[in-house]
């Protein structure tokens, strides 16, 4: 994500990391006017363990129309967690948790 804001790189994505992992650089590409989205293109939520950091807006939006992110519990779930169907929480897609 540093490469990104030095413009090293033109974009960078990631699935399943942390928010401990990337609060510090999702901080340094967005003071150095870089774009910080979700994979799927709303807004970045560093709970969620998906990112996309570009260096436009443009760049990260043509990344987030191929990423295709697979289910991970978001930061702030316990993953033990059950939903009311009984699926453990990060059996469901994003699109699908109860």
């Amino acid at each position: 994500m540093c490469l990104v804001s030095t413009a090293g790189a033109d974009a960078y994505y990631h699935i399943g990391t942390h928010c401990w992992d990337i609060a510090a650089s999702a901080l340094i590409v967005k003071e150095s006017d870089g774009v910080i989205i979700d994979t799927d293109g709303t807004v970045f939520d560093m709970m969620s363990r998906k990112v996309i950091a570009a260096n436009s807006s443009a760049v990260a939006n043509r990344n987030a129309q191929v990423v295709q992110a697979f289910p991970c519990t978001h930061d702030g779930e316990d993953p033990k967690a059950k939903c009311t169907c009984g699926t453990p929480s990060n059996g469901h897609s994003v699109q699908n948790r109860h």
